[in-house]
């Protein structure tokens, strides 16, 4: 299996998430095509621009079931489940606010375009709060176990707040105890006139379980 851990913040928000996806092949290779089983879990707290209002403290989680697709140098992955947010606002009015469950859909693929530039995407959609999430990162090697590049994303909820991130990342494979640790960071857009823009910065752990 594979794992993954990480915290993040931006100018309104501050967190933590952790995921896994276990091979359900006979050969248990996560690594190629198959059946897989994906969990994910976040929390953490949000502003509000409302007054006298605190703020928001969220958490979620999903299970899905999908396939691993192998295809040449690269790994098509798609996902199909169950999640659910929950948003602990004390607005009574606002959209987004207390617990829903949905029905969530996730599609992700990495693949080394070159032996030194590979190319990571990833779409997903959840019923719950009617929440999309966008992420693309393509880096290049610049030493042994050294990458980098710029990456975009994303993200969108049925209180129509949208936002567009575009940033960079430097990763640094088996830097840990023979596992990886991504940094990342830049520029928020909020899209409505409303918001405002902001930063954004995030660490992450990767783990390979063979």
């Amino acid at each position: 299996m594979e794992a993954w851990a990480g915290a993040g913040a931006t100018h309104t928000f501050f967190g933590g998430w952790v995921g896994v996806v276990l091979a359900l092949s006979q050969h248990r290779n996560v690594w190629e095509t198959g059946p897989v089983l994906r969990y994910e879990a976040a929390i953490g707290k949000y502003d509000v621009d409302t007054r006298n209002i605190d703020d928001v403290l969220f958490n979620s989680g999903a299970l899905m079931f999908g396939w691993r697709q192998k295809i040449g140098d690269g790994l098509l992955s798609g996902y199909i489940g169950v999640n659910y947010e929950s948003h602990d606002n004390d607005d009574r009015f606002a959209d987004i606010r207390g617990v829903e469950g949905g029905v969530r859909a996730l599609v992700e693929y990495y693949t080394r375009i070159l032996p030194t530039w590979d190319f990571y995407g990833q779409a997903s959609h959840s019923t719950a709060f009617e929440t999309t999430f966008l992420f693309a990162r393509s880096g290049v090697q610049l030493a042994d176990t050294i990458w980098a590049g710029p990456e975009t994303a994303f993200f969108r909820n049925e209180s129509d707040y949208r936002e567009n991130r575009l940033g960079g990342f430097i990763r640094f494979e088996r830097a840990l105890y023979g596992n990886g640790i991504t940094f990342s960071g830049g520029w928020v857009n909020a899209l409505r006139s409303e918001d405002e823009d902001g930063w954004y910065a995030t660490v992450s752990l990767d783990f390979q379980f063979r």
